[in-house]
């Protein structure tokens, strides 16, 4: 399927392509009217004797006393269609909440599709807020041939969104198809790799069948590199993709988000967080101080300014928006005073607005009052929070959490300062959000609410001790060292090791989507942390070359400053003076690796030596990095360590 520029954006065109395999010489290429034999159109209105779909979707605004004409998505592909190509490629519209007049119809047929595929009567598979997409990789199972290849470009959404039903629709999807491969472009969105496109998109292969036991695919995602993209080039690195199995995704809803902003390194540690079977803070929340008309109480967003959009009430002053007045005994919290853990009172003004857009609860500014920054500042990788003792409003831009009716309400204020102002906290969001890191810059208030945290009552004296301790240290300091003990601390509630802590600062440092850390990630790594990588990369491997009696050193490798590459070498200690990578050997397979777009290359020469080649950007050089490295080694060059007990 393809998309026109000039037809309405739910309208396609179905084409079939045959390809001569021997188009030489160009004299006997003839050009026949394919229409309605290859080349299929459908947009004209047609009279149908089609009844929808059975299914108990319904849409109470929408009666049809007929199907609506929907292009290729509609009755007009007929059953000739049906099972009839081998490859189906698309890239259909991504547009969402297109209130077309035919969507109960195009509802039903995904419903009927999924339940022949799946062999259930009762499966539901969701179109969340009727995006345009997957109904077209839904029809694609009708049209592919039994193990087909289907291949669609399609809005990013569908691997990372949380939210609007997308996890259930997500889960039908890679049931109904084997799916074999995944490029996700949601990093180059804004780059020249697809300028006419500002949306996350990614590349979705699959066989057309059903995901079978043990059924997997590659995700591969491309990084950001501003002199490649800017060139429209990308590196798809297929070596170093992550394997993913189907009922991984169905099962850790959340997995695909987690391996694009972080590692497998990173899923096992919030893998473990989850284990402990806490509650989140909305839950915990819930708890402690209850919910009304489904939201929680004491909680909730700032206010919103009165704008042109704002109504007027049916029961009311019949003026736009809401009065304010019954906030005008209150502080007004604003960007500097924001800046301080501690809010201090001479830094506030009084509210003075007199209509806000919607009325918001009086007891979500009541203090003792945590309030959170939707943004969290470029410079401190961390969500910026405050800690208010009195009475205090605040605007949209902040989510609020009053902890006056809780009867240790200073404590607890403090202490979920301590826990959301965690890089543990930002890392989390980072990995889990369906918009922080993929489509957004801010962390919204359900992203915060879906954080895991040991409840202040379960917490142990020693570490009900420490609260305003620690607490007071960032107050007075807020430097990156007393956060650094706040995290660790932190760290140490989820049972987190030295380990673990630097992974989550490594995954914030290179992959938070500010530009800062775009360009640490690209800048060419340092000596100090060569350094760094060769040390972590030798202890990791510490316990095999002692498993297997063959003692080995990590060390960098001379290589030209100009070069895009950077070696290390493991070998026996003692041997690491005079040595480099043998020239013919590096420069062969660096072009090698250069036309296979790799980020990375082993060269191993008769067991003696062991060169790692990576390229010379600092996301492939932090300490995280090199215990993957250490993973790889061992599971694929384990010839090289056995080598010592042959000797």
């Amino acid at each position: 399927m393809r998309r026109r520029s000039d037809l309405p954006p739910w309208v396609s065109i179905l084409i079939s392509v045959e390809l001569d395999p021997h188009p030489e010489p160009i004299e006997k290429l003839r050009f026949k009217n394919l229409r309605s034999k290859v080349l299929y159109k459908f947009t004209a209105p047609q009279r149908s004797t089609e009844s929808p779909p059975q299914t108990d979707v319904s849409r109470q605004d929408e009666v049809e006393a007929k199907p609506t004409p929907l292009g290729s998505l509609g009755f007009e592909v007929g059953d000739e269609h049906i099972g009839a190509y081998d490859i189906v490629l698309g890239n259909p519209p991504w547009a969402v909440s297109t209130r077309l007049r035919g969507w109960r119809w195009i509802q039903g047929k995904v419903i009927a599709i999924a339940r022949d595929r799946l062999n259930d009567p009762k499966v539901i598979a969701p179109l969340p807020n009727e995006a345009l997409d997957l109904p077209f990789v839904w029809r694609a199972i009708e049209w592919a041939k039994p193990g087909g290849q289907i291949a669609f470009a399609l809005h990013a959404r569908l691997l990372f969104q949380q939210g609007d039903a997308m996890p259930d629709a997500r889960k039908a999807l890679f049931r109904a198809l084997d799916v074999t491969g995944i490029i996700n472009g949601a990093e180059l969105h804004e780059t020249k790799v697809w300028p006419t496109s500002r949306a996350p998109f990614c590349i979705f292969f699959a066989r057309n069948q059903g995901a079978g036991p043990g059924a997997g695919f590659r995700f591969v995602t491309p990084r950001l590199e501003d002199a490649l993209n800017n060139t429209g080039a990308w590196r798809i690195d297929v070596s170093s993709a992550e394997t993913v199995l189907a009922n991984e995704v169905l099962n850790k809803p959340v997995l695909l988000k987690i391996l694009f902003r972080g590692s497998r390194l990173d899923a096992e540690i919030y893998e473990r967080i989850t284990a402990k079977g806490w509650p989140n803070l909305a839950q915990y929340w819930r708890e402690v101080f209850g919910s009304r008309g489904g939201h929680l109480r004491c909680a909730g967003n700032g206010y919103q300014k009165l704008r042109a959009s704002s109504r007027a009430r049916k029961i009311g002053d019949g003026l736009p928006g809401v009065s304010a007045r019954y906030l005008h005994d209150f502080q007004e919290l604003n960007a500097a005073a924001a800046r301080e853990l501690v809010i201090r009172p001479e830094n506030l003004r009084p509210f003075r607005a007199d209509r806000i857009h919607d009325p918001r609860p009086i007891d979500i500014f009541k203090g003792p009052l945590l309030v959170v920054r939707e943004s969290p500042p470029v410079w401190h990788e961390r969500m910026r929070v405050s800690v208010s003792m009195q009475d205090l409003v605040y605007n949209q831009s902040y989510h609020g959490y009053s902890t006056r009716e809780h009867p240790d309400g200073v404590l607890l204020a403090r202490y979920l300062a301590l826990i959301i102002g965690s890089n543990v906290s930002l890392w989390t969001a980072l990995l889990t959000s369906g918009r922080f890191g993929f489509e957004r810059h801010v962390v919204e208030k359900l992203t915060i609410d879906s954080i895991v945290l040991p409840p202040l009552e379960a917490l142990d004296v020693q570490n009900r001790n420490r609260i305003d301790p620690l607490f007071q240290r960032v107050a007075i300091e807020d430097d990156d060292q007393a956060w650094a003990e706040a995290d660790a601390w932190v760290g140490s509630l989820h049972g987190f090791d030295t380990a673990d802590i630097q992974v989550i600062s490594d995954t914030l440092h290179f992959n938070l989507p500010f530009a800062a850390n775009r360009r640490a990630a690209q800048s060419p790594a340092d000596r100090a942390a060569i350094r760094e990588f060769c040390a972590t990369l030798e202890v990791e491997l510490a316990d095999w070359s002692s498993r297997f009696g063959r003692p080995l050193c990590v060390h960098p490798v001379s290589t030209s400053s100009l070069s895009p590459w950077q070696f290390v070498a493991v070998a026996t200690p003692g041997t690491e003076n005079g040595n480099s990578v043998p020239d013919p050997v590096r420069q062969g397979l660096l072009q090698a690796a250069d036309l296979l777009a790799a980020t990375e290359i082993i060269i191993s020469e008769d067991q003696t030596w062991l060169w790692i080649g990576r390229l010379n950007q600092g996301r492939y050089w932090s300490r995280s990095q090199a215990r993957v490295v250490a993973r790889h080694l061992i599971w694929e060059h384990l010839n090289f360590f056995t080598a010592g007990t042959r000797a």
